[in-house]
């Protein structure tokens, strides 16, 4: 899977587990008790329902779970292991080029957050259930499998190390099997608002369902089990005040998305005067795409990626020279690895035709 150019932005693709239910705000330390020892850490398990999913992250307590703006290294993790096309293996030569994708400041106050953010993803499992069938659905994964990774809070990383971090095999299947598109230039002006970019990624999907499926209005409430509130993951106990939060995000995201296909319905009570009188209808949300123009990103994307992957395995299979066959000495050629039933592409290997010797990342990684 490839980046695509949508005019001058870049289409990149996210996560649906996380599209579905972000990831929950930040934590602060508690009290952990482990039979008469008393240590302070971070709370090791975050769990919740939204309609018929239910997602839960272990984390580890020095860390703790993954929370607000760690949705940015999960999403510079996809689109590196894209760009990079090894089958999610990412070679992570420095820290800059994850803080630079998203305009982060790269000074050394950068450093620590950023680390902090890729080790609590590291030492989390997700937990993913789907009761949507009769039969539940559910499945764990972790995003990132191994790495070898040299950290320094004051220098970011080592480019002299050798450091790489490998996804998990279930976490890329899954990006590869629904991936949904996002616009990056959307994520570098929220980024700041991690609601608010948790609602845009949300909203990019939901919209696409929209005109695809549903092909009417629909209404989703501020507020309940399936609502919007319990959706993004929101911490925020008084509903007026997220109500207001909430109106807010939706303004920053439709400053930057023209014709967007949501709105609210407000209903105004004589009776009083100002901002008193006007009520959000039903308390909710309302979606209705009556033209594909409404969508922030339309339906041929996927056709435009796959010419985009197709060009770029034509230009890795020209460039491929240099390698020789450890057994008899002669040129490899670069073959493309194969799909499976599932639709889930295998890492491309080097192949000897003298005497028919497949050299693959997992067993010769000192030759990729």
């Amino acid at each position: 899977m490839y980046v695509v150019e949508k005019d001058k932005y870049e289409i990149q693709v996210q996560f649906k587990p996380l599209t579905i239910s972000p990831l929950p705000p930040k934590t602060k330390k508690v009290e952990i008790i482990e039979g008469k020892h008393k240590t302070e850490g971070f709370k090791p398990v975050w769990e919740k329902t939204t309609g018929d999913y239910k997602v839960k992250i272990v984390a580890d307590p020095e860390y703790g779970f993954p929370y607000g703006r760690d949705i940015l290294v999960i999403l510079w993790l996809i689109k590196a292991a894209m760009e990079q096309n090894q089958g999610g293996i990412i070679k992570f030569s420095k820290l800059e080029n994850y803080l630079d994708t998203f305009n982060i400041d790269s000074g050394g106050k950068s450093y620590a957050p950023a680390i902090n953010s890729f080790k609590r993803i590291f030492y989390s499992t997700w937990f993913w259930e789907d009761k949507r069938d009769e039969n539940n659905k559910a499945f764990s994964f972790r995003i990132i499998k191994s790495w070898n990774v040299y950290f320094d809070e004051e220098k970011g990383t080592n480019p002299l190390f050798d450091s790489y971090i490998e996804l998990s095999q279930e976490f890329w299947s899954l990006v590869k099997r629904y991936p949904i598109p996002y616009d990056l230039s959307m994520v570098i002006k929220l980024k700041h608002s991690p609601a608010a970019l948790n609602l845009y990624l949300f909203l990019v999907f939901r919209t696409y369902v929209n005109w695809e499926v549903e092909k009417e209005e629909k209404f989703i409430p501020l507020f309940g089990e399936t609502g919007l509130k319990n959706q993004l993951s929101s911490d925020t106990k008084d509903n007026y005040k997220f109500k207001q939060n909430f109106m807010k995000w939706i303004d920053e995201i439709k400053a930057v998305w023209d014709n967007a296909p949501f709105y609210f319905k407000v209903e105004t009570n004589p009776k009083k005067k100002g901002r008193k009188g006007n009520k959000i209808f039903k308390d909710g949300l309302f979606i209705h795409v009556e033209n594909v123009d409404e969508l922030h990103i339309k339906p041929h994307w996927q056709k435009k990626l796959r010419l985009a992957a197709e060009e770029a395995e034509k230009k890795i299979l020209s460039e491929s020279t240099g390698k020789a066959c450890e057994k008899c000495g002669k040129e490899l050629e670069l073959r493309m690895g194969k799909t499976d039933k599932r639709g889930i592409k295998m890492d491309d290997y080097w192949f000897c035709n003298s005497c028919r010797t497949p050299y693959y990342k997992y067993k010769y990684p000192e030759m990729y």
